[in-house]
């Protein structure tokens, strides 16, 4: 991998792959970072793996988006069933 650019919070590497820091997205869903180890850990959530860079974790910014669409698309296709099951 070729030296990464560091532009304010994330870092961009000359693939084009943008690693975000875990503290911002930590913040980007609201939650601590006891949350995001668990999230981590949990092998049904999938969440994005971090990548470590020094001691320091990131991820991948195109993973990160993949798994907000991922989880927007379950949990209505939930609604949709629990809409269905009251009618």
């Amino acid at each position: 991998m070729a030296r990464p650019e560091v532009t304010g919070r994330k870092i961009a590497t000359t693939d084009g792959l943008v690693l975000v820091p875990d503290p911002q997205v930590w913040r980007e869903f609201g939650v601590t970072p006891m949350t995001g180890w668990r999230w981590t850990h949990d092998e049904a959530l999938n969440f994005p793996q971090p990548i470590k860079i020094r001691n320091r974790c990131f991820r991948s910014r195109p993973e990160i988006e993949e798994f907000k669409v991922r989880m927007v698309r379950e949990g209505v296709q939930r609604r949709a069933l629990l809409s269905q099951g009251e009618e």
